[in-house]
């Protein structure tokens, strides 16, 4: 499939200064600079992030007797839901002393660290982070916890794991007895994005301490993505919001890793409940998001400048999201492997797309996340790692918070 990355593009590429080596793993610089549009944040804040949403009066998507965040596929089974974009998953309120989640869970269809193979989800009790928990293929009930008491409870069931990678089926839970689901804020922020905002390789421990350096060296697989600790759910927590995340490793905006033209495009793919195989169900925007970010450019610039189609691409991916959503504040943004030329392109378009449209008047704001410093560990293949991660809603959180003040937030 399209994961096994580190022998066709061997992170040391990535310190190679040119154009395509750059735009493949994102050339890495000298001297990484941190900060947003023009203005540097020479230091930066971390973000408080709560572990959990805090509540409020909407319902949103209930089936199978839970809420549900991100998108979900309803229309295969809709008495035991798909889901499978990044940290999509559901909310539950339950009665009884403890508490499990049987799921149906595909095949991965990609390597893993350790047999047997399979999917990671997070579990949240009561506001409590519990260990992740891994499914492997076939029908299986995850145990979350034992000797509750036995009072309501609130179990939040995040997907760890990227879509392509193979489905989750949601087919009830045992141990407790199931009541009226938790209510949320309403607010939903979506990303639409690639690797990086889907967590690729994000617990590993790449150490570039020189360059070349090749300790903790990892390819990508299951067991390091964390969807939980990615920026993107980290900021939808931090703005009391569902993450709904469409991201796809490889891809791009105008094309990816994997192919010529529009091929791996990810706003072919916008409009999917999840993305697995074809005909993927579709989305039907029943919920709708109040704020995207669009971080998409990295694996574009892989075959060279995309030039003027990567702008036209992301004029149609602006109207589409807006087709589904309305007159919502869209943030594209740059980074954090992308460094030099690379960096250059890519910005240069975000931030003369942003300003030709008329900027905030329009509900548009570019922001420049920075280029990771590599010298302080990365996850797999020079991805972001957790801290990487926090570093980056540091840097976002800030800006959003200013623009989406308009709407309330």
């Amino acid at each position: 499939m399209h994961y096994k990355l580190r022998t066709a593009l061997h992170p040391t590429l990535a310190l190679v200064a040119t154009p395509i080596a750059c735009g493949a793993l994102a050339c890495l610089p000298d001297a990484p600079t941190y900060g947003y549009s023009e203005k540097a944040a020479e230091v930066l804040q971390s973000v408080p992030v709560p572990v959990s949403p805090l509540g409020g009066n909407e319902v949103g998507t209930v089936a199978a007797g839970v809420r549900w965040r991100g998108r979900v596929d309803l229309t295969t089974d809709p008495a035991n839901p798909y889901f499978g974009w990044t940290a999509s998953g559901f909310d539950a309120r339950f009665t009884g002393t403890s508490i499990g989640v049987k799921l149906n869970t595909d095949q991965p269809n990609t390597p893993c660290q350790a047999d047997p193979c399979g999917l990671f989800f997070q579990p949240v009790l009561d506001g409590e982070v519990l260990p992740r928990l891994k499914a492997t293929a076939g029908v299986a009930t995850l145990e979350i916890k034992s000797g509750l008491s036995d009072s309501p409870h609130v179990l939040e069931f995040y997907r760890e794991t990227e879509s392509p990678i193979g489905r989750s089926q949601f087919l009830g839970i045992t141990g407790g007895t199931l009541l009226t689901p938790p209510t949320y804020s309403g607010r939903v922020i979506e990303f639409v994005a690639d690797s990086i905002t889907n967590g690729f390789g994000e617990l590993g421990k790449e150490k570039h301490a020189n360059p070349g350096d090749t300790e903790g060296q990892c390819d990508y697989t299951p067991d390091t993505q964390a969807g939980y600790l990615t920026y993107a759910a980290k900021l939808a927590r931090a703005f009391n919001a569902d993450p709904s995340i469409v991201a796809l490793s490889g891809w791009g905006l105008y094309r990816g890793l994997f192919g010529e033209g529009t091929n791996y495009a990810v706003p072919l793919e916008y409009s999917d409940s999840l993305y697995y195989h074809d005909p993927q169900p579709q989305w039907d925007f029943r919920v709708k998001a109040n704020a995207v970010v669009i971080n998409l450019g990295t694996n574009d610039i892989a075959q060279g400048d995309p030039g003027a189609a990567f702008t036209t691409a992301l004029g149609k991916l602006v109207d589409l999201i807006r087709a589904k959503n309305g007159d919502v504040w869209i943030f594209p943004v740059t980074g954090t492997m992308l460094s030099g030329q690379s960096h250059d392109w890519i910005k240069g378009y975000m931030a003369d797309f942003v300003a030709a449209k008329g900027g905030d008047a329009a509900k548009l704001a570019y922001v420049d996340l920075g280029t990771l410093d590599a010298s302080l560990g990365t996850g797999c293949i020079y991805h972001p790692d957790v801290n990487e991660h926090q570093r980056i809603v540091d840097v976002l959180y800030p800006v959003m918070k200013e623009k989406l003040a308009s709407i309330g937030w």
